[in-house]
């Protein structure tokens, strides 16, 4: 009885963790990418207005190859389960054969039902024995992979470093997102500078409504840049903006809502002059427009940068492999994950096939032996006394 329970209850924990290591890819590392491109789209909305374009489709392609071989193994839990159901009937059925010897020994059955159920034990006996030794090659199977995943971890040789990573590699154009990405920040930064410098002087503090190159000009250039390309990353398109402050000229007529005293003069920067700033129509000096516009673009370089910052782990197949990897075994838990469950409900499913052959062997010696001491006739035996 108790074998039957071990290889039922063995059967049902590695179906369960069969299916937990499926699942958890699927909602962990696939749904983790699908939510990175969604919040990547998310920033990367206004890119074709300011000159950025950037192919997300790669991600797509990683998160249907992955999920087209995840659900091709979910596909074969159809035939696990056929298997757990006859392990179920084979573990019931031995018993029920087992219980039988009890039987024999009580009415002292003869030789020829002993060799009809013995042959009928051997046969259980020797698919147990099959049984058991196939599920300890999967018990060393899955002690091999639990150990491939530390060692892809480590980076250190292995099947998923000398397989995987290198066909992820091929599959993957990983190489063109990275640089469409790198590009999108380049652009998206210059852009924002580029803006800024028609509406701001490197030096010149003076400002001339009257003439069509000066009008323009009301602040003061952050960092005193002259060109875009010296902004080529958030942090200087950062630190330029907060340095961009309003001519001191033009101060206290462009920050009217600020209400700055004469020793605040550089405190209308350019972000607080698209708050605090008007617009003037004669003579046209569209303040708080153009600094708005200024602080709308500088936001669309930090949405770029966080977009390549949350892609950018993505962007490696090693990643990937581990990120897949720790929803089979994680090194860092302690005890493992899926892989200890499933390399125990193996152990537990052998065993049971291991202990319930040695039983049919154990029941055809006492079905052998039980006919050689009893004699068919029991009159015959009472006779002899």
């Amino acid at each position: 009885m108790g074998t039957c329970v071990v290889i039922i209850l063995g059967a049902d924990a590695l179906m369960k963790a069969a299916r937990s290591a499926i699942n958890d890819m699927e909602a962990n590392s696939l749904q983790y990418i699908n939510n990175t491109k969604v919040t990547v789209d998310a920033l990367l909305a206004d890119a074709s207005a300011h000159n950025t374009n950037v192919d997300l489709s790669i991600m797509d392609d990683i998160i249907t190859e992955f999920g087209g071989i995840l659900s091709t193994i979910k596909g074969y839990f159809t035939y696990f389960q056929t298997v757990r159901i006859v392990t179920y009937c084979v573990g019931a059925v031995g018993v029920a054969l087992m219980l039988l010897v009890a039987v024999f020994a009580a009415c002292r059955a003869g030789s020829g039902c002993s060799v009809c159920f013995s042959f009928l034990y051997g046969l259980f006996a020797f698919a147990f024995s099959l049984c058991a030794i196939a599920l300890t090659v999967v018990v060393y199977a899955l002690t091999a992979s639990c150990g491939e995943v530390h060692l892809q971890f480590t980076r250190d040789p292995g099947i998923l470093q000398w397989f995987v990573v290198p066909w992820c590699e091929d599959t993957f154009n990983l190489t063109s997102l990275h640089v469409q990405l790198k590009e999108s920040v380049v652009n998206a930064s210059e852009s924002a500078c580029a803006e800024l410098l028609t509406y701001c002087d490197a030096t010149d503090e003076t400002y001339d409504a009257s003439s069509d190159d000066k009008r323009n000009r009301i602040f003061m250039c952050g960092r005193a840049i002259t060109k875009k390309t010296e902004c080529m990353d958030l942090d200087t398109v950062v630190e330029v903006i907060n340095a961009t402050y309003a001519k001191p000229v033009l101060t206290n007529m462009l920050c009217v809502n600020a209400q700055l005293t004469n020793n605040e003069l550089h405190t209308c920067t350019l972000e607080r002059c698209a708050t605090d700033c008007v617009n003037y129509d004669t003579p046209s000096i569209q303040a708080k427009s153009w600094s708005t516009s200024v602080v709308n673009s500088a936001a669309f370089a930090e949405n770029a940068t966080r977009a390549f910052s949350l892609v950018e782990p993505i962007l490696s197949c090693q990643y990937i492999v581990d990120n897949l990897a720790s929803n089979f075994e994680n090194p860092f838990i302690s005890g493992g994950k899926n892989c200890s469950a499933l390399r125990s409900s193996s152990i537990m499913l052998a065993t049971g096939f291991f202990v319930g052959a040695l039983m049919f062997i154990a029941g055809i010696y006492v079905l052998h032996r039980g006919s050689w001491i009893w004699p068919e006739n029991r009159g015959e035996d009472m006779r002899d006394k």
